[in-house]
């Protein structure tokens, strides 16, 4: 039975990763930075975020930025997202609360 949950769920996980669309490149093979994010007032870092497409072709970016002071990996956070309506090329101007 184990066996089987197992095939199954790496089943789902190559079909979700078989589903995704690369990472768009510049002509030379490198990216580019469309979203610069930098730290600010009672906002020490920002840390991990990822990409997701949506059903209606919006590209959704959650993040974790980190509040207070530290700079520790335990210091207060809260996930904050951004959307893309036009492929990543430009993003919303407000973090939106998650």
């Amino acid at each position: 039975m184990k066996y089987l949950v197992k095939i199954i769920f790496f089943s789902l996980l190559l079909g979700i990763l078989a589903s995704c669309q690369p990472v768009q490149s510049n002509d030379d093979g490198t990216g580019s930075i469309v979203l610069d994010l930098p730290p600010g007032p009672g906002n020490t870092r920002n840390g991990e975020g990822d990409f997701i497409t949506l059903r209606d072709g919006k590209i959704l970016f959650i993040y974790t930025r980190f509040k207070g002071g530290a700079m520790s990996d335990h210091a207060p956070a809260q996930l904050m997202s951004r959307v893309s309506e036009d492929g990543g090329k430009t993003w919303t101007k407000q973090d939106r609360m998650e």
